[in-house]
């Protein structure tokens, strides 16, 4: 993609290496030797992106860098620092600066930055794209109907555009599911915020698991820098997910996350990111069908852990236990791994000793955790991964319960 670049340095060499060797990837360039003349260039030139030195005579960067920004935001700016001048590095990036370049230049991180700014700056664009388009004509005075099940529904939307409550809007298709959705956005407090729409049939499910968490660079093929995805660009605003009954049980799973947790592993990435923004998902498919699996028995080690527990909850607990069991069974026969009971004796084996019986859930909860923490060698991120669950999370279970994770 071809975008305009406006360099800044008293280094006429520098100048020069970036007109060349920007030009070279196709960008329009223009250079200046100082920050008055750099601002003297801005409002006719207009460019996408701003690479600056710091130390200047007369305006410096740190101030180039506030006043590109405080005349339009959507300029980026990279500054240009030396090894020395991390301080002021970090007060650029305070300022609203995308990213910076350490002295000596290096081309291919030149080429890395910039590509990845450029590509961040078309998918905000985007983003902002969707919401300008979709905010048109969604006040609630555009949806017709006075029966008094739309009336109803009027109701209902104004309900639920004053909270941030995941909603999940059902109907045959053609029956106007997004409107409902978008009229619950931009009637809302976070109207000015994204609303961005995803169809979860339109993309295969690895491509939709970039678009939706953003990829690390190297997560896969082609995968040459980072990207954001789009519940991290939503900020505080809405990801509508329609068609969600077609998406996979893998990424149903992620998503789970994302509700119970408020975050996300990009592909590839090894540090979960956080999200803001609200859940609206529609469906026309049958979703309690849907997730009925057929079991055609329990295996006799299943059977054993559960003819040998006191069942202190009685038949809701049995059937909880149960219900649990049979969503986690990947074939038609329940096992020990499936039953959450099967902790107990795994914890007991792990420790090398009968101990005091204790046949609670919670026990069993906590022992379980304690075995796949056993397992990670005390590692809480490998068995976060292990449980399924995300770090915060085990933090807690393992505050909660009192866990070793000392090995």
């Amino acid at each position: 993609m071809s975008e305009r670049v406006l360099v800044v340095d008293d280094d006429a060499s520098i100048c020069e290496t970036f007109e060349h060797h920007l030009g070279r990837q196709g960008h329009e360039v223009v250079t200046a030797l100082s920050a008055e003349a750099a601002l003297a260039l801005l409002p006719d030139f207009a460019p996408a992106l701003v690479i600056t030195d710091i130390r200047m005579p007369g305006i410096d960067g740190i101030e180039l860098l506030k006043r590109v920004r405080g005349a339009d935001k959507e300029i980026d700016v990279l500054v240009i620092t030396a090894h020395e001048d991390m301080a002021t590095a970090v007060s650029a990036m305070k300022a609203g600066a995308y990213d910076y370049l350490v002295k000596p230049l290096d081309l291919d991180q030149i080429d890395l930055l910039v590509e990845r700014c450029f590509r961040e700056r078309s998918l905000r664009r985007r983003v902002h794209h969707l919401t300008t388009a979709a905010s048109e004509g969604h006040e609630l005075e555009q949806l017709v109907g006075r029966d008094p099940a739309m009336i109803e529904i009027y109701k209902l939307i104004g309900v639920l555009a004053e909270n941030r409550a995941t909603v999940l809007i059902r109907g045959e298709t053609g029956t106007g599911k997004e409107l409902i959705a978008r009229a619950i956005h931009f009637n809302s407090p976070h109207a000015g915020e994204p609303f961005v729409a995803v169809n979860c049939t339109a993309l295969a499910e690895t491509l939709l698991e970039s678009e939706l968490f953003g990829h690390v660079r190297g997560a896969f093929t082609g995968a040459v820098e980072s990207r954001k995805g789009y519940f991290e660009l939503a900020g505080d605003g809405t990801v509508f997910l329609d068609e969600i009954g077609d998406m996979g049980p893998e990424l149903q799973a992620k998503i789970l996350r994302v509700l119970e947790e408020r975050d996300f592993y990009p592909v590839g990435g090894e540090r979960p990111r956080t999200t803001k923004a609200r859940v609206i998902a529609a469906t026309h498919r049958p979703l309690e069908e849907l997730v009925h699996k057929r079991v055609d028995g329990i295996a006799e080690d299943a059977m054993g852990i559960l003819s040998s527990y006191d069942w202190p909850g009685n038949v809701r607990e049995l059937e909880n236990t149960l219900t649990r069991a049979a969503v986690l069974a990947r074939g038609a026969i329940i096992g020990a791994d499936q039953i959450s009971l099967a902790a107990i004796a795994a914890g007991r084996q792990d420790k090398g000793t009968e101990g005091p019986r204790d046949d609670s859930l919670e026990a069993a909860e906590a022992a379980h955790v304690q075995r796949i923490l056993n397992q990670a060698g005390g590692n809480k991120r490998q068995a976060a991964r292990i449980l399924g669950i995300s770090r915060p999370r085990l933090d807690r279970l393992v505050e909660r319960y009192g866990l070793d994770v000392s090995r």
